[in-house]
């Protein structure tokens, strides 16, 4: 027999790092594919706001992620960089702040672009989520979506037992 008190939930005392580092609600933007046969398999979560991955990892972070506008103006941009500082004698200093103030900017909007892809892939914006983590975003999406979609189903039996089961 199991014992009751360990079957109860003991909740913890956050720790501050926890609470304001941590434990943070973070913006989930949800795109679903609605040429699939279930949309819900392909459905892509994207944590709005800055992406450290894109800022350290541009160029391989545009290619994972097929973002190919990015790539070509981290690559335009880049090289823009790399001829001004030639040309006007610029030093490496002030080309290196240049670059870095670039990828800061990279790092805030890849989010953005990476949505922009997947909306010219044939995906739609379907809602937000805010939520702790990514999985718990996953679950408040899909337990969202499917009790609509049972609230749905029951409102169309409800009315299609509500007619005179005899007709006039």
């Amino acid at each position: 027999m199991i014992n009751a008190n360990l079957m109860r939930f003991h909740p913890q005392k956050e720790s501050w790092a926890t609470k304001y580092m941590f434990g943070r609600e973070k913006i989930y933007n949800v795109y679903l594919n609605p040429a699939d046969n279930n949309p819900l398999e392909s459905a892509i979560f994207i944590e709005d706001g800055f992406s450290f991955m894109a800022f350290l990892f541009n160029g391989l972070w545009a290619i994972y992620y097929r973002v190919w506008g990015l790539l070509a103006a981290c690559l335009i941009i880049g090289t823009i960089i790399e001829l001004v500082a030639l040309r006007t004698g610029m030093d490496s200093e002030a080309m290196g702040i240049l670059s870095v103030l670039f990828y800061i900017w990279v790092g805030f909007e890849a989010c953005d672009w990476y949505g922009a892809a997947l909306e010219k892939r044939g995906y739609v914006f379907y809602e937000i989520i805010s939520a702790t983590y990514s999985l718990e975003a996953k679950l408040r999406f899909f337990d969202k979506y499917l009790n609509s979609k049972n609230k749905a189903v029951k409102s169309l039996s409800i009315e299609g037992n509500s007619a005179s089961p005899h007709p006039a």
